[in-house]
Order: structure tokens, then C-alpha cells, then sequence
């Protein structure tokens, strides 16, 4: 038994995975920064640190256009699989509400990325 409703608990698993399916490789693909600083700072090369950092910040500002894009398509995508109007009404609420947080979920990998190839990982944690 659900606390709220059980349809709010179906319309956040699907809104919620719809969401993780649009960040989950955006975000593993600005998180290979991490790769590149460790590199960097290994090889005492600490000026090409930022180079690689800017180019996350970037790469995610050229991302954000598909999020604005899944804002607009999700919901269809909800009704094309036929879920009961309620829930699709409760799913695009929750989906829409998440995807603004979507850039700067996938900043946030950029950063930790950062902190990562440091080896500050408290600072990730």
C-alpha cells in the first residue's frame, strides 16, 4: 500500500525512468571529464585541466536543447502507451517538474568529473 496513491506510484516509476533514460547517457558522456583531468594533473599538466572542464560546461549546454525536446515529446510518448488518462496527466506533471533539473544533473557530473580526476572524492561524496 502506497502512502499517497497508487497511481502516483505507477506515474512516478515510468515519469522517473523516462527521466533516467534521458540523462543516463548525457551524463556518463560529461562524466568521462573525470578521465581527462586525472590525466592532466598526473602528467603535471595542470594548464589543460580547464580546457577539458570548459568543454563539459559546453557539451552540456549543447545537450539542454534535448531535454527542452523530451519536455515536449514525453507526454505524447506517455499517451502513444495507452496508460490511463489519470496517470498520463500525473506522469507528464512529474516527468516536466524533473527534466528542469536535467542540465544541471548532467553539470553535476561534469563537477564531480572534476573532483574525481583531482582525487578529491570527499568533495564528491
Amino acid at each position: 500500500l502506497f502512502a499517497y496513491s497508487s497511481d502516483s506510484a505507477a506515474a512516478a516509476m515510468s515519469a522517473g525512468t523516462a527521466f533516467w533514460t534521458m540523462i543516463c547517457f548525457p551524463t556518463g558522456l560529461i562524466g568521462y571529464v573525470y578521465v581527462f583531468v586525472a590525466q592532466y594533473y598526473g602528467a603535471k599538466r595542470e594548464e589543460r585541466i580547464g580546457v577539458a572542464v570548459w568543454q563539459a560546461f559546453w557539451l552540456t549546454l549543447c545537450i539542454t536543447p534535448f531535454f527542452v525536446i523530451g519536455w515536449w515529446l514525453m507526454p505524447k510518448l506517455f499517451i502513444f502507451s495507452e496508460h490511463p488518462e489519470n496517470i498520463i496527466s500525473l506522469e507528464t506533471s512529474y516527468f516536466r517538474w524533473m527534466i528542469w533539473a536535467a542540465p544541471s544533473t548532467v553539470l553535476t557530473a561534469a563537477m564531480a568529473g572534476f573532483f574525481s580526476g583531482l582525487g578529491k572524492t570527499t568533495v564528491v561524496m
